[in-house]
């Protein structure tokens, strides 16, 4: 979702007393895979390091990110168009899904996705389990 429509969505529920966090990224797993969290949770992980293993993470996973972001945003249109919008059209949606993504992956990331992938390095780097959520640290 855009802006506005994280927005109008955040109101129309804030609208009938449902209190609403909104994350930066597309989901709470984002917070988890950012280069600022794997460095602060393992500081013997540079943040040019943590970020490298992310970048790298999202790449492998780049075809499972656009299809998600792809099947998000037809169900999304689809829905639209059973109060009225305009039929979804997946040639329009997967173009523009797959142009986001190559000028802003690391936006584009969905934690979920991204987690496992990052989780592997960072356990090979570490030569040991890596736990993304350690009782100490507090996401902002």
């Amino acid at each position: 979702m855009d802006l506005s429509e994280v927005a109008t969505y955040k109101e129309s529920l804030e609208g009938i007393g449902i209190k609403v966090f909104v994350t930066e990224g597309n989901d709470a797993e984002s917070y988890f895979v950012s280069k600022e969290h794997v460095n602060s949770v393992y500081p013997e992980v540079t943040l040019e390091q943590a970020s490298a293993f992310l970048e790298e993470s999202v790449n492998e996973r780049r075809s499972k990110i656009i299809e998600k972001m792809i099947n998000t945003r037809h169900m999304r249109q689809l829905h639209a168009s059973y109060s009225g919008g305009n039929k979804p059209n997946a040639g329009a949606i997967s173009t523009m899904c797959h142009s986001e993504f190559d000028q802003a992956p690391l936006v584009s990331l969905h934690g979920k996705i991204v987690e496992k992938a990052i989780k592997n390095k960072l356990q090979g780097h570490l030569g040991g389990e890596y736990r993304p959520m350690r009782r100490e640290y507090c996401i902002k």
